[in-house]
């Protein structure tokens, strides 16, 4: 875990669980299918990953750290949750950072670009067969907004579900700021 080697990170978010330190990762463990996390960031490692199991988490519990991503088989989020736990008085503190999955990351972000570009070019090739006399240029234009739209749309998915993930991560393991 590259920032857990040394302990320092300029992402790093310091939280206290309200459960002591074997309760909480008894919870952790509870909670988290055991499995190659960086499986489940991606279109294609889903299918490698493929479980029913009802835990919300997937990836590993180690002695004082974890590396976890959301369990699930459509709905891929590309993003980890990495973190350590150690004990702070009778609490647990929690230090973690939400990264992304590189592989995953990258494809929601380029395949919409990617359809975006071939239906440019499908118009720069057809652009000779266009009606100038009779275009209908409010057509055009809603056809380039909805374009953006599926450009934009996987981006806003990704973060609402990036959100959605570490507010279940803290709400689960009852982790709160310090």
């Amino acid at each position: 875990m590259a920032f857990l080697q040394n302990g320092i990170s300029s992402n790093y978010t310091e939280m206290i669980s309200t459960y002591e330190i074997s309760k909480f990762k008894e919870k952790l463990n509870e909670l988290t299918k055991s499995g190659y996390p960086l499986l489940k960031g991606n279109p294609l490692g889903v299918f490698f990953s493929l479980n029913f199991s009802p835990k919300p988490f997937y990836g590993y519990v180690y002695e004082s750290e974890f590396k976890i991503t959301k369990n699930t088989n459509i709905n891929v989020i590309p993003y980890l949750i990495v973190g350590k736990f150690k004990k702070k008085a009778k609490f647990t503190e929690v230090t973690y950072q939400i990264i992304p999955m590189k592989f995953g990351y990258y494809w929601i972000r380029i395949i919409p670009l990617l359809f975006n570009i071939i239906g440019i070019i499908a118009l720069a090739i057809n652009y000779s067969s266009i009606d100038f006399e009779n275009f209908n240029y409010t057509t055009g234009l809603l056809f380039f907004l909805l374009c953006e739209f599926f450009l934009l749309l996987p981006l806003l998915i990704t973060n609402i579900s990036k959100k959605k993930f570490e507010k279940k991560f803290l709400k689960e393991l009852k982790i709160q700021n310090n």
